[in-house]
């Protein structure tokens, strides 16, 4: 049966035409708009293959492509979106800001978007970044929890756009900070339980996740990890805020979980009432990998909260040795330096009412780090928000770079934020802690990493319910773009949908924000662009990584597989002799892929020689394969590989992976269209009859009289 293949015409893409003997350059093939149409034979049951090679003319963005078959007895169309993301190695920059209307009727803010009008530079050959690649977001949400969804979920692929996390500490927490997004909605009485559904279904899915990690009452933090006192600890701190009287028909924490986990924690504690790791801790902010005063305090705030579920035995167990780690935290406290270590260590002291609470607030006050009317703890300042002022005198806002402790500063002012709540209620102190936790905000609905993330969420829902602002939220924010001053967008926050994310793109060199009303507000500007130099890349604060990344093709013409190699060294030896649990990310070139037995190969080959914690004594190198699924040609040229802590993702290095050889490839030579006639699904074209020599009419009609070959099998073979 004869079936017609249409591809229809769009303004995003065009066609790519093979030349004669299948040739097609790379770079500037023939293209032709419009519709395009081929006519194939079908078998009764079979099926046909049919390459139709596309040169997308979108930058960014998705480009949706039809194709309809056509034939006697039916016609059939279907339509598929292509994500396109802009050439070279992308580069990220975020602004955040409180707009805050408590005490004034208007608030001005000029944001400033960090990417110069043009790419051009004067007298070179290279440019500033990608054509077409900078794109722009600016969002607002009422209060000052952050912005929420619909669904009210908020998983880690979310909250950092596209990145996965498929270990323990992915999936606590996709249950931690959902969990948190709703007892914000709850307590501030937006949650509406009839569109909830979804919510508590995602976090009964990632309960379920938890429990394939559960292994004799503990964690770890990978499959093969061995059983981790931190990582259980943790995995209960976001449990229990689930467990609340009127969710338990909706999720179920089953309390044999809990008492069994408390009972692996206990027994891991010392003599002197502390707890210790029997191994490295992924997670820790000193070089002292088994320092006790964090995970100590941590597990008495743990055994607080765990105690209503806990069984007589393990509640009486749990009792003394809470009061074992009260003592030893209490006997720590004039011995305490570090601003993280103090701020967990008054929590947990706060929490369980201690004699000695008082004391921890006041050594957590003498700690604080004021500057800009914003309170912080760090090791050292962090700067949030540059400003620069302009010859038009106005002051813009610029986005902040990352610094060395970041997400040690999140989670250490995080708990100061509790400690004083606890101990103070809503003041101008907190309202200055806010303000600083808003502007460190690294991404729309995350601020570093997944623990400071969720530590800051609770926090910020204890802040929502103590200063009670919903009921006296009543703003109109009008956006404006300093290049097109015509162009204006208007985006009202009441007490309803308070917290809800509205999202709008923006463009030009600068914005305008203007906030009137009542009320407190988070605004944040994310902008992205690609560049193909390394000196254009985002770098931190100092040097943290040795990181080389190189590709090899086999002997073969088209580049079907690539073996990648990555090699990592940590260089921060002063701050560490190794690096934490650290995560590497590398660009894959489009249309390739790693089938998933394959992946589970390469991470069982590895895992020995590459362990979670990369040294600073010799590289640790590690290797993979991927193959062509999908014909891909002319591929960008330029990606990049990076490798970040992953509970201070500030300390990374980013290195470009220059892949020109690849990007050289042709539609043929990776059998990209129907037209190319050394490829397996080559359909050729079609056969013109009064265009062939006169010699093979004369054999032709000679062979058809004579009835010596079949016509159709003479058609295949005159036309070949």
């Amino acid at each position: 049966m004869s079936v017609l293949v249409v591809l229809e015409g769009s303004d995003h893409h065009r066609f790519i035409h093979v030349e004669e003997g299948g040739r097609v350059s790379h770079f500037r093939p023939r293209l032709s708009k419009g519709d395009h149409q081929h006519l194939v034979r079908v078998e009764g049951g079979g099926w046909t293959q049919v390459m139709f090679p596309l040169a997308v003319l979108k930058q960014a963005g998705k480009v949706t492509v039809t194709v309809k078959a056509l034939s006697l007895v039916g016609s059939d169309t279907r339509s598929v979106t292509v994500n396109v993301q802009p050439e070279g190695a992308t580069v990220r920059k975020h602004t955040s800001v409180l707009l805050d209307l408590k005490s004034r009727a208007t608030v001005y803010e000029f944001l400033d978007l960090p990417v110069d009008e043009s790419p051009l530079i004067s007298k070179s050959i290279f440019r500033r970044y990608v054509y077409g690649s900078p794109k722009a977001r600016m969002t607002l949400s009422g209060d000052v929890f952050g912005p929420t969804s619909k669904d009210m979920t908020l998983s880690f692929k979310t909250a950092f756009q596209g990145r996965i996390l498929k270990n323990t500490d992915g999936l606590a927490f996709n249950f931690g900070s959902t969990v948190w997004t709703l007892r914000y909605l709850r307590l501030t009485n937006q949650l509406d339980m009839t569109k909830a559904k979804k919510a508590f279904e995602f976090l009964n899915s990632q309960l379920a996740g938890l429990f394939a990690r559960y292994s004799d009452g503990a964690f770890g933090m990978w499959t093969a990890s061995e059983p981790s006192v931190w990582m259980t600890t943790w995995v209960l701190s976001v449990l229990l805020p689930a467990q609340l009287e009127d969710w338990e028909n909706l999720v179920y924490i089953e309390p044999r979980l809990i008492n069994t986990a408390v009972a692996f924690i206990l027994e891991h504690q010392l003599e002197d009432g502390s707890f210790r790791e029997p191994f490295v801790n992924e997670k820790t902010w000193t070089d002292d990998a088994k320092s006790s005063l964090p995970l100590t305090a941590l597990v008495t705030t743990v055994l607080y909260e765990a105690s209503p579920s806990l069984d007589s035995v393990i509640r009486a167990r749990a009792v003394t040795a809470r009061g074992k780690a009260i003592r030893y935290l209490e006997q720590s406290l004039q011995s305490l330096w570090e601003p993280y270590e103090l701020a967990i260590t008054a929590y947990a002291l706060a929490l369980v009412n201690s004699p000695s609470k008082e004391v921890a607030a006041k050594m957590l006050e003498r700690q604080a780090r004021v500057a800009d009317g914003k309170i912080h703890w760090s090791k050292k300042a962090i700067e949030s928000n540059v400003r620069r002022a302009e010859d038009s005198q106005h002051s813009f806002l610029l986005p902040k770079e990352p610094q060395e402790w970041d997400s040690y500063a999140v989670e250490a002012t995080s708990y100061a934020l509790m400690v004083f709540l606890m101990r103070e209620g809503v003041t101008e102190r907190q309202e200055a802690i806010v303000e600083w936790l808003t502007s460190v905000r690294d991404w729309n609905r995350a601020f570093s990493s997944s623990v400071d993330t969720v530590v800051a969420l609770r926090s910020l829902a204890e802040y929502s319910y103590r200063a009670r602002l919903r009921d006296v939220t009543a703003l109109r924010v009008k956006m404006t773009a300093t290049s097109f001053p015509d162009l204006k967008t208007n985006i009202s926050i009441g007490k309803d949908a308070l917290s809800l994310m509205r999202s709008v793109p923006v463009s030009g060199r600068g914005f305008w924000v203007v906030a009137e009303g009542a009320g407190q507000a988070v605004a944040q500007l994310e902008v992205s662009w690609g560049v193909d130099l390394e000196r254009y890349l985002k770098r931190p604060a100092r040097k943290y990584f040795e990181l080389r990344v190189t590709e090899a093709y086999p002997n073969f013409r088209n580049k079907t597989l690539i073996t990648t190699t990555a090699c990592a060294r940590w260089v921060a030896e002063d701050v560490s002799s190794t690096s934490h649990a650290a995560m590497l990310e590398i660009d894959m070139a489009s249309g390739y892929v790693i089938p998933q037995p394959n992946a589970n190969e390469a991470a069982k080959r590895n895992r020995k020689k590459f362990p979670q914690l990369v040294p600073s004594k010799q590289r640790q190198c590690f290797s993979f394969t991927t193959r062509r699924r999908f014909p891909v040609a002319n591929l960008t040229a330029i990606r990049s590989a990076t490798i970040f802590e992953l509970f201070a993702p500030e300390h990374f290095e980013t290195v470009v992976i220059n892949a020109t050889s690849l990007a050289a490839l042709d539609v043929c030579e990776v059998c990209g269209s129907y037209q190319c006639p050394y490829c397996p699904h080559y359909s050729g074209r079609a056969c013109l009859v009064p265009s062939m020599p006169l010699v093979a009419l004369l054999a032709f009609w000679v062979a058809f009289v004579l009835q010596e070959v079949p016509l159709d099998e003479w058609l295949k073979v005159v036309c070949r």
